[in-house]
């Protein structure tokens, strides 16, 4: 309901029916003298509010377990300082991504690189490890394989705080890598083997962690 008054708009009452027990009524609309103009009052019956009450609690949607879940591919990064003449003998191009499609590529090339940083990556991944790190609970769903960056990539992402639970798989293909050799000039070169992020069950989603989350 609203409070009407003579000459000015209708405004909203001071409290719903559901969350007090007063409901106002209209000003008199031809009050001789408006500024003494008063609010007619009366109480709602118990039984009236302790309905309206319970329907909204019923009506209210609780809490999901995570803010964000995400489903992506699980690759680690591994970060090489290098210099121009690696570049041009292994046929790269300077400041590019490309895609190895092998199993043998990839190891070859990382064999060639020299000491370098192991972290886990992937875009979905590092949204999650960032907003995880603003306080916010996360979960991810995403394919590793048995092997020695498959463990690397699931102690770093829980390490941060984020829910990571999906089954690994045996270690061929091996777990998705992106080879970055970075030069002086600060050029990062990146070789991105898939390996077994592609290769995600539909029997490995965790359907419980997608149905409690406030955004996918």
């Amino acid at each position: 309901g609203f409070v009407l008054t003579a000459g000015t708009a209708a405004q909203p009452p001071a409290r719903s029916i559901a969350s007090g027990v007063q409901v106002f009524g209209a000003y008199p609309m031809h009050s001789p003298n408006h500024s003494s103009a008063r609010r007619t009052r009366f109480d709602l019956p118990p039984s009236v509010t302790m309905r309206a009450r319970k329907a909204s609690q019923e009506t209210r949607v609780p809490k999901a377990q995570y803010d964000v879940v995400a489903i992506g591919n699980a690759i680690v990064d591994v970060i090489s300082r290098t210099d121009d003449a690696f570049i041009a003998e292994n046929n790269l191009t300077k400041g590019s991504m490309q895609l190895l499609f092998t199993t043998e590529e990839a190891e070859s090339l990382y064999a060639r690189m020299g000491p370098g940083i192991e972290t886990s990556g992937g875009s979905a991944a590092n949204t999650l490890a960032g907003l995880a790190a603003l306080g916010l609970k996360c979960g991810f769903i995403g394919q590793v394989a048995d092997d020695v960056l498959g463990k690397v990539f699931a102690h770093d992402l829980t390490a941060q705080g984020v829910t990571f639970t999906t089954p690994i798989r045996p270690a061929d293909p091996p777990t998705a890598r992106c080879l970055i050799v970075v030069t002086p000039d600060g050029q990062r070169t990146m070789n991105t083997f898939l390996g077994a992020s592609q290769f995600l069950p539909a029997a490995a989603l965790d359907r419980d962690m997608v149905a409690d989350a406030e955004i996918l």
